[in-house]
Parts: structure tokens; sequence; C-alpha cells
């Protein structure tokens, strides 16, 4: 969030109990004292510090919150189950990402909820993405605030994530599938991958779920298990044993 603020962008913000007139503003941060410091660029002035002017605007949003109206995004139509696919697919994404992106996608939920924190406190919606996106743009910050669409508030990182705009590609299958197929193909039986896959398919034809390919799951099972951990749990210790044989001295 900007840490300093022109008094025009303060009165465009139109924040309750504060002018919505940028004169005003000035007098009214001279006779409250605000801290403040002169505006670098064309026409001077100063720039007042957002601690002066937010702090009334922070106890009412955390008031609605308490009250259960501070989540702006109205969550999409779609079963549990699918909000859990979306829901997990976005972390895989997020926690295979360098530090970089993930940086990059704490700062975007930082502007996101200073955009809501204007918002619970009275500004238009308008008002506050203008306010807010001073180096970004107003398009970008929309754009941030559409990609939260639908998420529980706790989920909103990872859906900012860079490089995953919009909505996420979800995995197309009841998460159910996913843990039958590799509780059935973990067993120390070592089944084949089709025989899990079929027994699988068994149990979502009985629950009416619809089938992804075998590749589908197959990939995921070895993006999420090392091949040690899968030997481990097919064949036993003494098959990973083998795998990384003792060189004699």
């Amino acid at each position: 969030m900007k840490e300093w603020w022109a008094a025009s962008e303060i009165a465009a913000a139109k924040l309750p109990g504060l002018p919505t007139v940028k004169g005003n503003v000035t007098h009214f941060a001279r006779r409250h004292r605000w801290s403040s410091r002169p505006r670098a660029g064309r026409g001077g002035g100063r720039e007042y510090h957002v601690s002066n002017f937010l702090t009334e605007a922070q106890r009412l949003a955390e008031m609605r919150e308490t009250a259960g109206f501070a989540e702006a995004a109205t969550p999409d139509p779609v079963t549990p189950a699918e909000t859990e696919g979306r829901r997990q697919h976005l972390w895989d994404l997020y926690d295979r990402a360098p530090e970089k992106r993930k940086a990059e996608a704490r700062r975007r939920l930082e502007i996101v909820r200073s955009v809501e924190l204007m918002v619970a406190a009275g500004a238009s919606r308008q008002a506050a993405v203008a306010a807010v996106a001073q180096d970004e743009g107003a398009a970008t910050v929309r754009r941030w605030i559409k990609m939260c669409d639908g998420l529980h508030r706790s989920d909103r990182l990872a859906a900012l994530l860079p490089n995953h705009q919009g909505r996420p590609r979800l995995p197309g299958y009841d998460p159910r599938i996913y843990d039958w197929f590799k509780a059935d193909y973990l067993r120390r039986s070592h089944p084949p991958a089709t025989a899990s896959y079929n027994r699988t398919a068994r149990l979502a034809a009985a629950a009416k779920l619809p089938m992804p390919r075998i590749a589908a799951l197959a990939r995921r099972l070895k993006r999420e298990l090392s091949p040690v951990a899968i030997v481990l749990a097919r064949e036993g210790s003494e098959a990973v044993e083998k795998m990384y044989p003792i060189v004699g001295r």
C-alpha cells in the first residue's frame, strides 16, 4: 500500500470523516497536526503518511469483518469438490514457485487488502482502486481483485502468484479420485497402474464421478511423490536400499 499520500489522493478516496476536496484536506491536516513531508515533483506541496487517516478506517474494517461483512468477493456456485480441487491446484503452483514470485504475490495481496480496507471504511471501489493503483494502474489492480473472486481469504495469496492470472486451470476431476488411485497404487502388493486405475474407475462410477485419463493421475503422483517414496510404499525398505547399494571400501 502507498505510504505517503497527496491531499488530492486523500480527497479522491472519499474516506468517512475526511474532506473530499483537496484544499479542505490540507486545512484538516494542519488542524490535526498530521505528520507530513515535502512532496516531490510538479506542484510541490506536502504529502501525508497513511497512518494519519486510515486508523479509523482500519477500526471500521475490523468491526465489519467481525460482523461478517468484510469479504468483498462473492463465492462462485461450485460444488465443495470443485472448490477443494481448485484450492489444491492453486497451492500446488504456489509451493513450487521460486521465492521471487511468492514475494510478488504477497505484494499484490497487500494492494488488494488496501482496496478492501478503504471500501470497508466507506470509499467507493473506483476511488479506492484509483488511490491505491498509483504505480500499477487501475486495470491491473482490478484484475488482481478479479483473480481472488470466489476464493476464501486464506487462499488469495496463492491465486495472486504471477504468471497464473485469472482463474487457474483446475485438475478437472473430483479430488477423491486421485486419493483412491494413490491409495490403491501404493499398496505393498505393488499393482500395475492400469489395475489401480480400473479399480478407481469402479469407485468413481459408483459415486457418479467422471474419470480423468490414467496419464493425468500418474503424472500427478510422480510430481507429488519422489521415486524413493513410491518404492518404499510399494516394495518396502529393502527395495529402497537396493536403489542405493553401499559401496565397499
